[in-house]
């Protein structure tokens, strides 16, 4: 994050606990001073010890029904989730059911899990549903690398 971004969210955070602290009209002017020069020492701080800033963030959206999972779909998962600068990945679905799946065809084909491990941990992510299971592994034997 750039000197400025950090700045900005010193001005944001010191009026914000502005608000908090002084709700009769204490020294706003200071408590906004505090947070900027709070937020720019905190900012070299974090990046010091070797942590990233809040940036840098990739999003990406993978369309994936349940009732027809597409293999063109577990390929773009899978070359998403190796590309260089994709790591950590944080992955999400509404019941747990599909990122669950995606997640066995990847301990399966690239971490080189046996299925029942895959499985297990499959199930402990959301894996409740039997045929995105079953397709997982069908795919994940045959993609294996």
């Amino acid at each position: 994050m750039s000197i400025l971004a950090w700045i900005v969210l010193g001005l944001i955070a010191g009026f914000i606990a502005s608000q908090i602290v002084n709700r009769h009209g204490g020294n706003l002017l200071l408590d906004i001073i505090l947070g900027v020069v709070g937020a720019v020492v905190g900012g070299f701080i974090f990046n010091y010890f070797g942590h990233s800033a809040p940036t840098g963030i990739n999003f990406y959206s993978i369309p994936f029904s349940g009732q027809a999972p597409d293999p063109a779909v577990a390929d773009k998962f899978l070359d998403t989730i190796t590309a260089p600068g994709n790591e950590p990945a944080y992955i999400h679905c509404a019941s747990g059911n599909r990122a669950a799946a995606m997640w066995m065809i990847k301990r399966i084909s690239l971490d080189h899990w046996d299925t029942d491990r895959a499985a297990a941990e499959a199930a402990s992510l959301g894996l409740t549903n039997q045929a995105l299971k079953q397709f997982a592994i069908d795919y994940a034997q045959s993609h294996k690398q």
